[in-house]
């Protein structure tokens, strides 16, 4: 038997590690195999010799070198050993466990704008990850954002929540440095940002007649607000010159609040 036996880590529990023989002078014996010392119990040996393993072995966690007493008897007890090495191997592996961060994908954000972050691991230690987008059943979106070596999600467009839809499908891979990777697909939700109102305006000329009570209704003002079911209040903007000679509500109607005389006042 060799020496030194190894063993790649992750191998299912019975691999074949090696074969152990021996000889016997006398005529007809039956010689059995045994395993012993503390490892004893991670391995197996069959009544041939034959040794494999009893426990997966993984790289990064477990010690690397294995040392075995392998006692070979016959019918009579009569026996020998041999201590061997067993030294456990690495194998490459395929990163794992990637995860989607999200910070928030809200409607107006500049395009470059950072909305998430990906990340996952490698049980390989040093492995370098690289992050890309992968082409499959659910890229359909992975044109709308993109996505840096170091997994970093952002807008390649400005979004609208009021004329956009609200999930976006987006299909990625994660590489180490031998190429092994691992897929993932992601739902982007797209979030509502309040939108100020606009297109504030008067439905007429603003003209009121002198001499009108206090209170007289003489315009109305109407903006439009983006945002669905928005509720506006219209309000007088302090400090303006002549705004103390009105007062709106919050539906927008215009009233006097002095009782106005033409020849004092003819343009406000």
């Amino acid at each position: 038997s060799a020496s030194v036996f190894t063993l790649f880590e992750n191998e299912p529990v019975g691999t074949l590690i090696g074969d152990f023989n021996a000889t016997d002078p006398d005529p007809w014996a039956t010689l059995s195999y045994t395993l012993h010392g503390p490892s004893a119990h991670l391995f197996a040996i069959d009544s041939n010799g034959t040794l494999s393993s009893n426990s997966i072995f993984n790289f990064e966690n477990d010690p690397i070198i294995y040392s075995i007493v392998v006692r070979v008897s016959d019918e009579h007890n009569a026996s020998d050993s041999v201590t061997r090495e067993i030294h456990l191997l690495n194998r490459n592996e395929s990163p794992r466990d990637l995860a989607l961060i999200t910070q928030g994908l809200y409607e107006n954000l500049a395009v470059g704008s950072i909305i998430a972050e990906f990340n996952a691991s490698d049980p390989d230690a040093n492995a370098s990850l690289f992050y890309s987008f992968k082409e499959g059943n659910r890229s359909n979106d992975n044109g709308l954002f993109q996505l840096s070596n170091h997994g970093i999600l952002s807008t390649a467009v400005v979004f609208d929540y009021e004329s956009n839809r609200s999930s976006y499908s987006i299909q990625l891979s994660v590489s180490d440095e031998h190429n092994f990777s691992m897929e993932g697909n992601y739902s982007i939700s797209l979030l509502d940002n309040n939108d100020p109102p606009s297109d504030l305006n008067s439905t007429a000329p603003l003209q009121v007649a002198e001499n009108q009570p206090v209170g007289t209704v003489f315009g109305q003002l109407n903006a439009s607000d983006p945002d669905a079911n928005a509720t506006l209040a219209y309000t007088l903007v302090d400090g303006a010159m002549h705004n103390h000679f009105f007062t709106i509500d919050n539906n927008g109607s215009l009233r006097t609040a002095v009782k106005i005389d033409f020849e004092s006042n003819n343009s406000l």
